[in-house]
């Protein structure tokens, strides 16, 4: 399982993953995620259950030589009729969601 666990710590919001060897993959619907008043946006970090009976580990990026990757890696924002979404990197290379609200 994948999950986003709001920063604050007072949601999680869990995906099923496929995957095969080291890679995988899973797609993680915002809307459900953005179930209440945004104000300033929200951030969510992103974990991977391996298996069932395993602790969840932080999803980030560590096989190459770039340091600091928050200004490197700059991924398109997602617009829903509701919300913005945008996957960033944080100061230790832990990949995170920020929601904001559209318009």
């Amino acid at each position: 399982m994948a999950e986003a666990r709001l920063h604050s710590g007072e949601l999680v919001h869990e995906v099923p993953v496929t995957g095969e060897g080291r890679a995988f993959a899973f797609t993680l619907p915002c809307r459900p995620m953005a179930g209440k008043p945004l104000g300033k946006g929200q951030v969510w970090d992103l974990w991977l259950r391996p298996a069932a009976d395993a602790p969840a580990i932080r999803i980030s990026r560590i096989l190459d030589d770039i340091w600091d990757r928050k200004d490197i890696f700059v991924y398109p924002r997602l617009t829903t009729d509701t919300c913005h979404a945008a996957a960033f990197y944080t100061n230790d290379n832990d990949l995170c969601l920020r929601l904001t609200e559209a318009g």
